[in-house]
């Protein structure tokens, strides 16, 4: 996915009504000359009042990946992967207003 049409995706859900925490720790960095690889855990929070528990959360693992150019290092492409989630998934998927 582009990453315009990520960041619209994120402005467009996390917003208004919609509570939101997203965490990553336990940083693991792979070091290439003009690459590197940054594995870590992440944790996302989201609460929104309006249909039934009010609470979705998930827990999983990031690995994002950067490559180094003359004005610094970009990332160029990640993933998540989902470990466990719980709550209430219209909470997930309903875009704040």
């Amino acid at each position: 996915m582009p990453s315009d049409d990520l960041i619209g995706t994120w402005a467009g859900n996390l917003r208004g009504s919609k509570a939101s925490l997203h965490l990553r720790t336990n940083h693991q960095v792979v070091l290439e000359t003009a690459a590197a690889t940054v594995s870590s855990n992440g944790y996302a929070w989201n609460r929104m009042e309006g249909n039934g528990d009010p609470l979705w959360e998930v827990w999983g693992t990031y690995e994002h990946h950067l490559v180094r150019s003359g004005a610094g290092w970009k990332v160029d492409g990640f993933i998540f992967r989902a470990m466990h989630e719980r709550g209430n998934s219209w909470v997930k998927t309903t875009p704040g207003q």
